[in-house]
């Protein structure tokens, strides 16, 4: 049998198309309030100390990124990774950020601008990105695969099998995850990161429900689940 794998939009078009539309990532999003991101991550146990002044508990919540340039007016900005320099939350704020959630405080954002610290940064992430992104993975199939070699080439053998199948109901084709590329409905384009952080995750498991498909496989690191429709 002869494979071929089939897509419905060329990768470098459609990638060159969705960087025209800047909000793409950030439609049909029902907001909550800053209060209900910081209740969650009580839960959980992972607030080691807030700063939030009555007033801002109570402000929708309209973005969430951990990409400086990418904030915009009333998002969380997470402060993550080793080389992350108090900079990057400078300009978090100044692109609009009216929070943020970070495993230490930064004296560069002042003394009153709202913060959220938290023991485990990257659990929080999975939280935050979980609330923002209205739980769309629960919308999805998801179709895991991992292990040391094959990862992609399996993905892929799986991705054209739901494709076809897909394609025969009259339906969008499966998105996948992968060190290769990406393509969610929204954002197709080449991987960047071996293992995406969870904010961008639930972005693509978003981005999947929102195009109509339902189906998503991902092949990634042994240390991460994987893919969806």
């Amino acid at each position: 049998m002869q494979w071929t794998f089939w897509r419905s939009v060329p990768l470098k078009l459609a990638a060159s198309a969705a960087k025209l539309d800047p909000n793409r990532h950030r439609r049909k999003i029902a907001m909550q309030i800053l209060q209900t991101y910081i209740d969650q991550l009580n839960e959980t146990g992972l607030v080691t100390k807030t700063l939030i002044p009555a007033e801002a508990l109570y402000k929708p919540i309209t973005h969430l990124s951990y990409d400086s340039k990418d904030m915009s007016e009333g998002g969380i900005f997470v402060c993550k990774g080793a080389h992350f320099l108090p900079h990057y939350l400078e300009e978090a704020i100044a692109n609009g950020a009216i929070c943020y959630v970070s495993e230490k405080e930064y004296t560069e954002a002042g003394d009153q601008f709202p913060r959220v610290i938290v023991s485990d940064i990257k659990r929080a992430m999975a939280i935050l990105g979980n609330i923002f992104y209205e739980e769309a993975w629960k919308k999805l199939v998801l179709i895991g695969v991992t292990g040391t070699k094959g990862k992609s080439t399996t993905t892929y053998y799986i991705k054209y099998i739901l494709d076809h199948y897909q394609k025969e109901q009259g339906k969008e084709p499966c998105a996948i995850l992968s060190g290769i590329d990406v393509e969610d409905g929204v954002i197709f384009e080449e991987s960047h990161l071996t293992t995406p952080e969870a904010i961008m995750l639930h972005r693509h498991f978003k981005n999947a429900v929102d195009s109509t498909w339902s189906w998503k496989c991902p092949a990634r690191p042994s240390s991460m689940t994987e893919l969806w429709e």
